[in-house]
């Protein structure tokens, strides 16, 4: 297939007004509803959520993104021979998801959720109980404009969790084979976090903020538990919680253009896997040389979620020029350079 012609919005999408939002998909014409972005599963709620939050009790039976001329058959993939006469058809939403309550907490939304599906997210899945956008065009588009441009992903589900007290050193070197005690402060380092067999649980980015205090930056599972669970055993003098900072990445060759023009010329002696606190129009942040990706690129980890969808519009207005574009993070890229996928790989 050609991908020399990647997809773009054909304009910076409009904020949406009180309870109407605009869907805007490469390719498509922009919808003004939310149905698209959810499938027609109703979310409501989360730590995000505001008095104007779309309802979505008008979705019914009858009427579900799934419809539409560009909508799959059954017939066309083999399965109208194997399910109920009920269920083959594209025309409406399963009445068992329509009844499914995939609300509140158990899916929290992240604080750049808002600026995601205005940009034309297409999905989701749930990471660490919140909502990751899962594509905004196709992996093949994406993967052109990660290798060539730049990209913008929201990766907020991968959430802090905070180690820190007078034995933080100590409680953090028996999570881990890896060595800890070494690290200086600013510096990033991978690490398997592993159970009592040896088995791995959880492969975090671990950043040293202080002599005392740690983030984990985690994959999807519930490592605050397990931490606190080792706490309660040993007795060490530290304080474990999930602390209110989310991560976007800019990724790709044209990442350093992006966050030069934001930050000024001192991200350029950035080295990899360190980072530093900053901030952009007030609002404070960690910049670190990560991601995902064996792209070139960087990582914000934001620490006022009350400024998410202004961070992510900043970002998408600085990276115009160098062809930035919202995606997922890309998995086609990351098994090229041989990145592991906890939950996959591991």
């Amino acid at each position: 297939a050609d991908h020399s012609q990647i997809p773009r919005l054909a304009k910076e999408p409009e904020i949406p007004e009180e309870k109407e939002a605009v869907v805007s998909v490469p390719g498509k014409e922009p919808r003004n509803d939310m149905r698209s972005a959810f499938r027609g599963i109703a979310l409501e709620g989360g730590p995000h959520a505001t008095a104007d939050d779309i309802a979505f009790d008008d979705i019914t039976a009858n009427e579900g993104p799934a419809a539409g001329d560009d909508a799959p058959s059954l017939q066309a993939v083999g399965l109208d021979d194997t399910l109920p006469a009920a269920a083959a058809t594209t025309d409406a939403m399963p009445s068992c998801l329509l009844k499914t309550n995939l609300s509140a907490t158990r899916f929290r939304k992240s604080c750049f959720f808002d600026a995601t599906v205005r940009w034309g997210a297409q999905g989701f899945t749930p990471y660490n109980h919140m909502l990751l956008p899962v594509a905004f065009s196709t992996p093949e588009d994406e993967y052109e404009n990660l290798r060539n441009n730049v990209c913008l992903w929201d990766v907020a589900c991968e959430r802090q969790i905070q180690v820190m007290g007078p034995d933080a050193v100590k409680f953090v070197e028996k999570l881990t084979p890896r060595l800890l005690s070494t690290m200086k402060v600013g510096q990033c380092r991978y690490a398997l976090l592993t159970d009592h067999e040896g088995m791995v649980i959880n492969d975090p980015v671990v950043l040293r903020l202080a002599e005392d205090r740690f983030w984990f930056s985690i994959a999807d599972s519930d490592v605050v538990l397990w931490l606190k669970g080792i706490l309660a055993a040993s007795g060490f003098d530290v304080r474990v919680e999930e602390v209110p900072v989310s991560p976007l990445a800019v990724q790709g060759p044209k990442s350093i253009a992006v966050i030069r023009d934001l930050f000024g010329d001192w991200v350029q002696d950035l080295k990899y896997y360190h980072f530093q606190p900053t901030q952009l129009d007030g609002i404070p942040m960690l910049l670190a040389r990560s991601g995902w990706s064996p792209e070139l690129g960087f990582e914000l980890y934001l620490e006022d979620e009350a400024r998410g969808n202004e961070l992510w519009d900043r970002i998408m207005k600085a990276g115009r020029k160098y062809g930035i574009a919202p995606a997922a993070p890309n998995q086609i890229r990351r098994i090229e350079g041989g990145m592991l996928s906890y939950g996959g790989d591991i």
